[in-house]
């Protein structure tokens, strides 16, 4: 009964955030954001920044690759709209310098056809259209403390 109720009382909080639209205090991680849609990158940046950490956008070609190197970020989030995304995930999981940052996809592809086509190079996915409570949850999940 009391797990219950620690879950409702979290997600209490978070639908607090979400209908106030104050960020929690920082909690000092980077996130990283790259894909190819304005309005899909805006969304996420405000969520993770809602959740207390810094972003930064990018396209999700070279230039996301980039800034992955370059910055360091404790979690990179790609909207996959099409093989160029799925490309930089695949790009990131392979180099030294990146491979061990905690990697988010988001797809409105079917996760067994990215599997059948081996693009399955990431830590967690989600399926568009996002449920934005569960989409919180899981940034808290990956940048939080356990």
């Amino acid at each position: 009964m009391q797990a219950s109720k620690t879950v409702a009382h979290a997600d209490d909080e978070l639908r607090a955030r979400l209908t106030s639209n104050i960020p929690r205090p920082a909690i000092g991680k980077h996130v990283l954001i790259a894909g190819l849609s304005g309005m899909n990158n805006q969304l996420f940046k405000q969520l993770v920044e809602l959740q207390g950490c810094t972003s930064m956008v990018t396209d999700d070609g070279e230039e996301g690759f980039q800034a992955a190197v370059k910055s360091g970020p404790d979690l990179i989030i790609v909207d996959a709209m099409g093989s160029v995304g799925f490309k930089l995930a695949r790009s990131l999981r392979g180099d030294e310098r990146t491979r061990d940052i905690p990697l988010i996809v988001v797809s409105s592809h079917n996760e067994d056809a990215i599997i059948a086509t081996g693009h399955d190079v990431y830590d967690e996915l989600v399926a568009k259209p996002i449920r934005v409570l569960d989409f919180l949850k899981l940034l808290d999940k990956w940048l939080l403390p356990t």
